[in-house]
């Protein structure tokens, strides 16, 4: 006979099973699954049928009300970043600096800094086209240059806000958003880099010789059309990054209480922080360059047609995390995982990864290990939110398999082997997301 604490336990378990059941085998929708999954739950655990819908609601709401108009913001940041030929012009002039011999290097510093305002799958289609253009010029696969893109594309989403699941595990967690930031940033960095030295390294054989006119024809290839300044499309992109680490750095002079305090504070939520950025965006990358406030409209509804799925997903994420915690799972679980003999940090980063591998969506993922490790966190006073954050980001990271959309994507658009797909960036993302928890290891030591 399993004792209370062991039985809900055990329901959780059976419910994770049941989600990858759901998503993996039976093809059912992501957002579904999760609704489903929590409303058995929640009758499993007794809940009662007027708490269980009030429970659901306020878990959907509660994740949303922080993150929708996040998600919005950031989206049109995306948009216009793309339909100004803002992200194009950081392409080509970082090529150009540096050279397309150089393009492994150059497509991971892409990806690095135009994944901060979109999505990794839509940053990776925006950018696919120039993978191909610079493979031909540079006379090298599309997997050399292909998967360093790819890689720092999915870093940044998985462990640097204002992505939609790097921000929610942080509000999850209570961790400093600007904090998270710096750090992800700082930890990102290198994790890009080392999936850019593994695919250099399993491609060094292939034989690629320079073009004197690599540049020009380059940029025949990618199009003639005005492009933004280089300057002011950087500075577009970093904006929203600037102010919330900003208002981090500002916390440190004004007191807690003090009307500074409270302004620092207000401009560097993330609601505010990317209020401001869009606003500049409409300015730098739309008004400045003639076109109007009815393109900007079209734009904007545009740009929302690319986050309803991930918003619906998240929402029914943090559904899921609302049951498991009124159900009195998550007080068990954080008794129970704090009993283990295992680093908190690499018992976050584990779980995240497994769940990842389960159910092939790291957005799933990480909202499923934050609401299970947030009672973990708050029950010891010795682990740093920041770290825990990091570390389910970190873990979200790897363990990329068959599962994964991120794989296909990338073998259909890079023209791989199924083989090749797997030793490239299966392999690539798994390194990143190692060394992504020897930065959460360190953070939660340093900070």
């Amino acid at each position: 006979m399993l004792s209370p604490s062991s039985t809900l336990i055990a329901l959780l378990v059976f419910s994770i099973a049941l989600l990858v059941v759901l998503i993996v085998r039976l093809k059912v929708h992501a957002s579904i699954a999760l609704i489903f999954v929590a409303v058995a739950l929640a009758l499993a655990t007794h809940m009662p049928l007027n708490k269980l819908v009030s429970t659901v609601e306020g878990g959907i709401g509660g994740t949303l009300s922080f993150l929708a108009m996040v998600m919005a913001f950031g989206a049109i940041l995306g948009k216009m970043l793309d339909d100004s030929g803002g992200a194009q012009q950081i392409a080509q002039t970082l090529l150009r600096c540096f050279g397309t011999n150089n393009a492994p290097w150059v497509m991971a510093v892409i990806g690095f800094v135009v994944g901060i305002p979109v999505f990794s799958d839509v940053g990776f289609l925006l950018m696919a086209p120039l993978v191909a253009v610079v493979a031909k010029n540079a006379n090298m696969s599309k997997m050399r240059v292909g998967v360093p893109l790819l890689v720092s594309l999915h870093v940044i989403h998985c462990i640097v806000p204002p992505h939609p699941a790097a921000t929610a595990v942080t509000n999850i967690l209570g961790a400093d958003v600007g904090s998270v930031i710096l750090a992800g940033i700082l930890i990102g960095i290198p994790c890009a880099a080392t999936g850019a030295a593994y695919i250099c390294y399993i491609t060094r054989k292939e034989r690629h010789a320079a073009l004197t006119d690599e540049v020009e024809s380059l940029d025949k290839n990618l199009g003639n059309q005005e492009l933004p300044g280089f300057g002011i499309t950087l500075f577009t992109v970093l904006l929203p990054l600037l102010i919330m680490v900003g208002k981090t750095i500002l916390q440190g002079f004004f007191p807690p209480g003090t009307q500074g305090r409270n302004i620092v504070d207000f401009l560097g939520d993330p609601f505010t922080a990317l209020l401001l950025s869009v606003c500049f965006a409409y300015w730098s990358l739309g008004l400045s360059r003639g076109s109007g406030l009815e393109k900007l409209s079209y734009l904007t509804g545009e740009s929302y047609r690319q986050i309803a799925n991930v918003m619906l997903i998240i929402g029914c994420g943090g559904a899921l995390n609302a049951v498991i915690s009124a159900s009195g799972i998550a007080d068990v679980l954080a008794s129970a995982l704090t009993a283990l003999p295992i680093s908190p940090i690499l018992l976050a980063w584990l779980l995240t990864g497994l769940l990842h591998l389960a159910v092939g969506s790291a957005t799933v993922a990480m909202l499923g290990a934050a609401g299970i490790i947030a009672p973990m966190l708050h029950a010891n006073p010795a682990l740093h939110p920041v770290a825990m954050t990091l570390a389910i980001g970190s873990g979200a990271i790897g363990f990329v398999q068959f599962t994964d959309s991120l794989i296909w994507l990338g073998k259909e658009y890079l023209s791989l082997s199924m083989g090749n797909a797997l030793r490239s960036i299966s392999v690539a993302t798994m390194l990143a997301s190692i060394l992504g928890l020897g930065g959460a290891l360190l953070a939660n030591l340093v900070l």
